[in-house]
């Protein structure tokens, strides 16, 4: 459980830096608030000896603030412990109500460079495509494919590979079915119209 100077000490560490939102400022005003109800059983007490009633004793820090409140204990010893103490939390409330709340800078977003490039990559494979796409449309599809064996290193496991050129350009053979199926779509559809 935490003590009075605890929660003191809580609050001139939370003061002592900024505020980023208005919650933090609440945490601060909500732990003074604990304080003041630590000193409030002895606030009672010289409310008693001034001749006041314990429902005249404000029930938290915010009604401190008062009119009230000051002409009540007005009579009451004002450099007794507890007037002091009562004095330095309302001050303390006041740098907490004043104090400015400064933004946190927003997080550096570390996935846009690698987005752009991706982005990037594939605009570039697209025109690509798109530049393919019109070279076959205009001098015909010319396949060409240089298959060969290849051997893996660590297991010895051989296999055929075929790298495929479109007009003399290396591309993936997903591609060239992909140019060829869009240029048979649009003969079609010139031929419907």
């Amino acid at each position: 459980m935490k003590t009075y100077n605890d929660r003191l000490n809580t609050i001139r560490e939370m003061l002592a830096t900024t505020f980023n939102c208005e919650a933090d400022r609440k945490r601060c005003i909500e732990q003074l608030g604990h304080c003041y109800d630590t000193k409030k059983q002895s606030l009672i007490e010289v409310a008693k000896t001034i001749g006041l009633t314990f429902w005249e004793v404000p029930n938290s820090l915010h009604n401190t603030q008062g009119k009230t409140f000051k002409k009540n204990f007005a009579s009451a010893p004002q450099n007794s412990e507890v007037m002091i103490s009562l004095r330095m939390l309302q001050n303390l409330r006041d740098q907490a109500k004043n104090a400015p709340i400064v933004k946190k800078a927003p997080k550096v977003d570390i996935l846009a460079p690698y987005v752009a490039k991706i982005e990037k990559t594939f605009l570039e494979q697209k025109q690509r495509v798109d530049t393919l796409i019109d070279m076959s449309k205009d001098f015909g599809m010319r396949v060409d494919a240089s298959p060969h064996y290849v051997t893996n290193g660590i297991s010895g496991v051989t296999a055929l590979r075929v790298f495929w050129y479109l007009n003399g350009e290396f591309v993936s053979l997903s591609t060239i079915v992909a140019i060829a199926e869009k240029i048979e779509a649009d003969k079609k559809a010139a031929t419907v119209q």
